[in-house]
Order: C-alpha cells, then sequence, then structure tokens
C-alpha cells in the first residue's frame, strides 16, 4: 500500500510539473494587427539624433552630372543631422547638413566652390521579423522634404534632382531597435513616431498576456522600456523552464510578480516561486517573497527580504528559496526583459559605434515594471 501511495505521489507530482512547464512554454503565436500592447519601448528624439549621426556623420556624397557643355562634379560630405517632426506618423524626419565643393567643368577650364547643402530627409520606419525571433526597426531614407542650395549660373532644377538622387543613395539605412534579440521573446510589433520620438508596441510571447494600462509618456533623453508585471513573470517562468534544474535537479517557478513604487534604484516587490524536484520521488515547494529590485552597477539583483513558505507537496525535501534567488536566473530574465539587443551589455555595437549603455531607473506604474536606461555612442 505504501509503494503504490509513493508511486501515485510522484506520478501526480511529475504530471503537475509537466502541466506547469508545458503551460510556460505555449507559444500564443503571431499577434493580430491590433494587438493590446503588453510592452512598449520608447526611443528620445535625442537618441534618434545620436543613432542618425552615428549611422550618417562622415558619409561622402561624391559624382557627377553631365549638363551638355558644363559637367558638375560634387564632393560633399555628411556633417550633422538632428531629429525634426516628420509629415507622416511612420516615418521620422532628419534636418541634413552637408558641406564641400562643387566643380563645374567646361570648355572654359574648371571652377570649383565651397558649397553648403542643407535638406530634410524623410525616414520611413520599417519593421523586419527574423527567423530567431527577433525583430529589426530600421529608419531608411525614402524622400527629400526640402533641398537648399545656391548653385549661381548653373541649371538649378537639374542639379538639384540630381543631389537628391545621390542624397538618398548615400545617406544609410539604420537600426533603430532590435526588440527580442536580448531576451524579451516578441509575437507582434508596431512602430510610429511619437511626441518627439519613436514608440515600438510590442506583444510578448507571454502564453496570457495581460496588457499595459496605459502609454508611458516619452523620455527626454534615452530609452524606457515598460512590461506588465503578469507577461514578465510568464516570460521569466518560460526562461526558467527552458534553462532546466539547477543544483540537485530543481527547477525554479517563478509563478507571480507584483512590484510597487520605489526611490528609482529599488522597486519593493513580491515574488511568488514554486521548487520543483521532477526527478525521483519527486517533490514541489511554494512560496511567497518580500524583497527588492534592485538596480546595481552590474545590472539588476532580486534582493529578498521575508520568505514565506505557502505549501508543500507530501515527503517534499527540506530546501532553500533563498538559494535559488540568489542563483539570480529570475533576475536576468528580467534584466533581459528590460533591455533592447543594441543594449544587452557593454560594448555592444550600433551601426558603427560603441555603445555604453546604463539602467538608471526603475519605476512600478501600475500593473508594470518600467526602467529608463541612457546609451552613451562611442566612435
Amino acid at each position: 500500500m505504501t509503494l503504490v501511495s509513493t508511486v501515485v505521489a510522484c506520478a501526480s507530482v511529475t504530471s503537475h510539473y509537466e502541466e506547469a512547464r508545458l503551460s510556460a512554454l505555449e507559444d500564443p503565436g503571431m499577434a493580430a494587427s491590433d494587438f493590446a500592447p503588453d510592452a512598449e519601448i520608447l526611443l528620445s528624439g535625442s537618441l534618434l539624433d545620436g543613432l542618425a549621426t552615428e549611422a550618417a556623420v562622415g558619409q561622402r556624397l561624391a559624382g557627377a552630372l553631365d549638363l551638355g557643355l558644363v559637367a558638375v562634379h560634387a564632393d560633399l560630405r555628411v556633417r550633422h543631422l538632428s531629429l525634426v517632426p516628420a509629415d507622416a506618423p511612420d516615418a521620422i524626419a532628419l534636418d541634413t547638413h552637408l558641406d564641400g565643393t562643387l566643380t563645374a567643368r567646361s570648355l572654359l577650364g574648371a571652377t570649383s566652390t565651397p558649397i553648403a547643402l542643407d535638406a530634410t530627409v524623410e525616414a520611413a520606419l520599417g519593421v523586419d521579423g527574423r527567423p530567431d525571433g527577433a525583430w529589426l526597426v530600421t529608419a531608411t531614407p525614402a524622400s527629400i522634404r526640402r533641398l537648399d542650395l545656391e548653385v549661381p549660373g548653373l541649371a538649378r532644377g537639374a542639379v538639384d534632382s540630381w543631389l537628391q538622387e545621390v542624397l538618398l543613395d548615400v545617406l544609410p539605412a539604420f537600426v533603430v531597435a532590435a526588440p527580442g534579440d536580448a531576451g524579451l521573446p516578441v509575437r507582434g510589433l508596431r512602430v510610429r513616431a511619437s511626441d518627439g520620438g519613436v514608440r515600438i508596441d510590442l506583444r510578448t510571447a507571454a502564453p496570457r498576456p495581460e496588457p499595459l494600462r496605459g502609454p508611458a509618456p516619452m523620455p527626454a533623453e534615452g530609452f524606457r522600456i515598460s512590461i506588465s508585471t503578469a507577461s514578465l513573470v510568464q516570460v521569466a517562468a518560460a526562461r526558467a523552464f527552458e534553462e532546466g534544474p539547477l543544483a540537485h535537479g530543481v527547477v525554479v517557478e517563478p509563478t507571480s510578480l507584483a512590484a510597487r513604487p520605489g526611490d528609482g534604484q529599488h522597486l519593493p516587490l513580491t515574488l511568488g516561486l514554486t521548487l520543483w524536484r521532477p526527478v525521483g520521488r519527486g517533490w514541489w515547494r511554494s512560496y511567497e517573497i518580500e524583497g527588492r529590485l534592485a538596480l546595481e552597477d552590474d545590472g539588476v539583483r532580486v534582493v529578498p527580504e521575508r520568505v514565506d513558505e505557502l505549501g508543500h507537496s507530501r515527503g517534499a525535501a527540506a530546501a532553500d528559496p533563498l538559494a535559488a534567488v540568489a542563483h539570480g536566473s529570475i533576475a536576468r530574465a528580467i534584466e533581459r526583459a528590460l533591455t533592447l539587443s543594441w543594449t544587452g551589455a557593454t560594448g555592444a555595437r550600433v551601426g558603427g559605434a560603441g555603445a555604453v549603455v546604463r539602467l538608471v531607473e526603475l519605476a512600478a506604474p501600475p500593473g508594470a515594471v518600467r526602467a529608463d536606461g541612457t546609451v552613451d555612442l562611442k566612435r
């Protein structure tokens, strides 16, 4: 009878574990186009200025235009870009300044003149899904809204049209962000210009997502990432099951997360946790942990302060939930969800620039966790 009870208990633990694992790893599929976002990324205008500048400044515009009796040779370089309001919600606009020389060659000889060219370039925002689950949000120069250039004695219309064509060929597309590449699996994405920056709405791969309760305000600089706590804990649980057992065959499953407003560097939180040992006789223990989500120089850390056991299976072995939290897998899952692909670590590359990235502030709007960060772009 004891043997039968033990076998039944083991089978029960194993089946419950497998049920939890399959639920956490369920793929909801691609989101409909009208999805309600459960996460969002905001990129400030100053950050977009920096990304565009690093991608384009120094690019050379060189070419020749044959006007019959006169041939025009241009040799210009991009010197400065700045973000300005665009005409369309799916584009950003960049005031672009170039300088260099314009040389006119004819039967009478050649004359070179220093020139400056100012143009407003509309760059279309685009989205490209990748097989690895990452998405690229790009800005691609598409049209010239304004071009100012004085060229005395030449056919201005022909020169303008030629310079516009060459300028669009020279200015490179650049990556605005790559959601999903750093650790937040994404199943839907929308992008638009908003409030002087770019707003990216996300539908994560959480099987049962909870939408954000409202859009966050655009930051003055850097970036801002928000994710609903219900979706965040599901993303963390999926990662925990993917990583598999820790020491002694124990799998750590985060089951709930509630964050409360803090001082910007710490968020008080309540974390639900289940420890599973699905091998051998099998057992589980469930806990509620009171603590803090702490922002430190090397990332985000979960700091437990009090542990209450909520229940356990029959015959469950002694376990240390603090050791499971100290292992850092939960904190890593949270941190990776609050970063962008090119903001994953110091030294990441952004369009030819080295990006030194820091998370600088944590917040807890209702039902969500939010992180603000800065990006120091260095050539």
